[in-house]
């Protein structure tokens, strides 16, 4: 792979192959499970927020097998990527903008990583070579606002066969203190901002630290979550974590004195349903913790 052509070349990627960060060009072979896939080349610029300067997806490439055909993939201008805009409205008073997110989906199944800025909202992203659109190939952004704390968050989520400007609105914002500390607590998901919307759904989570933490070994925790449609909730705003404890295997209530996470969300809207996806999801959420009673 040669990605000499493209202006500011640092790094090359392909599929789940995590490729180099210093280089322009990469020679390899890399064990891939057997199939047909479709396998996007990335070229990729400076340390920073992620952004892909050159794309190429090499379709219905057949495992085991070479790659292209076993002809080298060199980048030519053609497959730089194209900058486009990207718009905020009604980002909530004391909001900032927190992220940005961008990846195409081909109709295969392959998804590009075209941009990630987790620090900032950027104002433009990178979209794909027109050439590269196929048929059943989409865009999935997300953007994000979060308040001072990091705890409140709107979000928005778009699905699009279009690239082009984009432009995000944000739904109101949702202050929520959380749950009362119980081992079973109820959340309470009173929130208007949807009010008149179809395909609602509340989802709530709690998780604890296993003080299992070991020098180069992740922190292990036990979580309990829960979903429900608003149809399903049937007008009511509580949705309490079950007692099933009688369930062979289900998790303990934690310890008394337990520092307990937690987690609550409203989302509005179901893209997924479509094929390709297409449309909106509106989502807002608030988190914090508290010491189990």
């Amino acid at each position: 792979m040669n990605a000499a052509a493209i202006p500011g070349a640092e790094g090359i990627s392909l599929g789940s192959y995590e490729g180099c960060s210093l280089c322009n060009t990469l020679n390899f072979s890399s064990d891939m499970a057997v199939g047909t896939y479709d396998v996007p080349v990335v070229v990729t610029g400076a340390e920073g927020p992620y952004v892909a300067l050159a794309a190429r997806i090499l379709r219905d490439q057949t495992i085991p097998g070479a790659l292209n055909g076993g002809a080298p993939v060199v980048f030519e201008t053609a497959d730089e990527t194209v900058p486009q805009t990207i718009a905020y409205n009604n980002v909530p008073n004391g909001y900032s903008l927190a992220g940005s997110d961008v990846v195409y989906f081909t109709a295969g199944g392959a998804g590009v990583q075209l941009f990630l800025n987790n620090e900032a909202a950027a104002t433009q992203y990178p979209a794909m070579p027109s050439d590269a659109y196929q048929s059943g190939d989409c865009y999935d952004f997300i953007a994000d606002a979060s308040d001072v704390t990091g705890n409140g968050v709107v979000s928005v989520e778009k699905y699009t066969s279009s690239a082009g400007p984009q432009s995000f609105t944000f739904p109101a914002p949702w202050s929520y203190a959380g749950p009362t500390a119980a081992a079973l607590p109820t959340f309470n998901f009173a929130y208007s901002g949807f009010s008149g919307m179809s395909n609602i759904s509340q989802q709530a989570a709690i998780y604890w630290d296993l003080s299992t933490w070991a020098f180069g070994i992740p922190a292990d925790f036990d979580d309990i979550s829960m979903n429900a449609t608003a149809n399903y909730q049937n007008g009511s705003t509580a949705m309490s974590v079950p007692d099933l404890s009688s369930l062979t295997g289900f998790l303990a209530t934690p310890p008394s004195g337990t520092t307990v996470s937690w987690s609550a969300s409203v989302y509005q809207g179901d893209p997924l349903l479509t094929s390709p996806p297409s449309g909106t999801i509106q989502s807002v959420s608030n988190s914090g913790s508290y010491t189990e009673p």
